[in-house]
């Protein structure tokens, strides 16, 4: 499970933020909000990122995306993409990222700088034990294992000129990492539901027969979560589209509409649990941005709750959400450690605050017009 997330100097995020999941000092269990963590690791099943346009809300997520995307496929091959992601105005131009994870009661911590010109800083520790560290071009390492001890990498490995990650070489290789590292899902699914109503519009959902399969398999879980936008749904079906192609119907009883000719919220949330059910629900980390754009509050607000109290459903995997929507930043949904506000600080950096750091009215009921009157700013 994801602990904490730190990024700096991507895009208009030049100093330090970070969004923590992890909560202390707090009563959990018993509480209203009980559902809301995996009470164990207390450990918070979502985040919600909240803030005006242009604050970086979307910044931050594409961060993690591209994190999540360096720890799946190495550094390497996304160097020569980067130019644009370094912050705006920072003159030291390097993206640093600090993930904390759990993991069979452990602790793991990795740390990645790097700038135009590969690695800067990496470093991995576990359990409050030392990994690796790689800094000033020197490799420190105190991972004994013999199977990198025998690998015709580990020349590689102590090499300063590479450009490759020190992580993505040994995850393979040793197989405590290499189970840590199967464990988890790091296929965020932001900003990929973008479909179309055009038949002309090459956004067709247009899906194969492995998504059919996915569907039929999770249908009863599909069934309930549209249910949530529309009670009237009771079926979905494939048709065929093409060659290897298939399309899908939603009944209402004996009335039937393909998807693509449904309503956005429909069709935004359909191709939704297509990604996350393709995941396997196992422990992944699910990024999605404004996703109140097209789905009506009350559908919204139950979606939510639904994710909520049906962890088992979701497999240990955690949510990072957007939204403009006032109706969420409500402490009756969202634990206060669960809000994060969004805003630019003088020199146009993203900053981050917590809305557990305020001392909250007694009308509690009322945070989001506090938050409209600008009670929340800093």
């Amino acid at each position: 499970m994801l602990k904490s997330f730190e990024i700096s100097g991507f895009k208009s995020i030049k100093e330090p933020v970070k969004v923590e999941f992890f909560v202390q000092n707090k009563r959990l269990k018993g509480s209203k909000h009980e559902d809301n963590f995996f009470l164990k690791e207390r450990v918070a099943k979502s985040i919600l990122l909240f803030g005006g346009n242009a604050t970086g809300k979307t910044n931050l997520l594409e961060g993690l995306a591209t994190a999540f995307a360096i720890l799946n496929f190495g550094l390497e091959v996304f160097l020569e993409n980067l130019s644009q992601m370094f912050n705006y105005f920072s003159e030291i131009k390097t993206i640093k990222f600090k993930f904390e994870f759990i993991y069979k009661e452990k602790t793991y911590i990795y740390v990645l700088e790097f700038s135009k010109d590969g690695i800067v800083y990496e470093k991995l520790s576990y359990d409050e034990k030392f990994g690796y560290l790689f800094e000033n071009g020197k490799l420190e390492c105190n991972i004994k294992d013999e199977s990198l001890e025998k690998n015709k990498m580990l020349g590689e490995l102590f090499s300063t000129e590479t450009k490759s990650t020190i992580l993505s070489k040994i995850k393979n290789i040793k197989p405590e990492l290499r189970e840590f590292f199967g464990h988890y899902s790091f296929e965020p699914i932001y900003n990929r539901y973008c479909v179309s109503n055009s038949v002309e519009d090459a956004k067709i959902p247009v899906f194969t027969q492995k998504t059919i399969e996915l569907v039929e398999r999770y249908k009863p879980e599909f069934l309930k979560i549209l249910k949530l936008l529309d009670e009237s749904i009771t079926d979905v079906k494939p048709i065929k589209f093409a060659t290897n192609s298939y399309e899908f119907k939603i009944c209402r009883g004996d009335f039937e509409m393909i998807l693509r000719l449904e309503s956005d919220g429909i069709k935004k949330i359909f191709t939704i649990l297509i990604f996350i059910f393709r995941s396997n629900l196992q422990n992944s980390i699910f990024i999605i941005d404004e996703l109140d754009s097209s789905i009506s509050s009350l559908s919204l607000v139950k979606l939510i709750n639904y994710i909520h109290a049906h962890g088992e459903i979701f497999g240990g995997s955690q949510f990072v959400f957007s939204s403009h929507n006032p109706l969420l930043f409500d402490i009756d949904i969202f634990e206060p450690s669960q809000i994060y506000i969004s805003s630019k600080d003088e020199n146009f950096s993203t900053k981050l605050t917590c809305l557990d750091d305020f001392e909250l009215r007694a009308d509690k009921r009322k945070v989001y017009l506090n938050f409209l009157r600008g009670d929340y700013d800093v």
